[in-house]
């Protein structure tokens, strides 16, 4: 599914990201989450193992498709633009079961796993296979 404004978008996912970094971490990583587990979910359109298409947080919400990677993505560039000073770590992982999540703050947090639930388990609870961390992430905003 294509969103029908871009702009009208943009400018809501700037609203998100100033109302959420003066937030209380739980909080923000709620709101944020929420947002983007509500967009509509559509069929592959990224795939893990091709970090290089994976497109810039701009162009992420220009395209609108949003499966679980791009939706992972998507909170992974809130988390990383909104400069929260409670976030220490972030990094989108793999697990066995092909879902894509978002590890904040060494496993402390994962999100993109269902609406208005945060996960606050290890990591390794959930068997992540592959991870990519954030200074990888943070190349692909320019």
């Amino acid at each position: 599914m294509r969103l029908s404004n871009f702009e009208e978008h943009l400018v809501d996912w700037n609203k998100l990201r100033n109302e959420t970094k003066e937030l209380p971490l739980e909080k923000a990583l709620y709101v944020v989450n929420d947002w983007w587990c509500f967009l509509p979910m559509d069929n592959q359109y990224l795939h893990f193992d091709d970090l290089a298409s994976w497109p810039d947080p701009w162009d992420l919400i220009n395209d609108g498709v949003f499966d679980n990677l791009a939706k992972a993505l998507g909170i992974a560039y809130t988390l990383i633009l909104i400069d929260h000073t409670d976030i220490q770590n972030i990094e989108i992982g793999l697990n066995k079961d092909h879902d894509t999540v978002v590890i904040v703050n060494n496993g402390d947090y994962i999100l993109n796993w269902s609406p208005k639930v945060l996960l606050n388990i290890n990591s390794e609870e959930i068997s992540i296979l592959k991870k990519v961390d954030s200074s990888v992430i943070k190349q692909r905003i320019h």
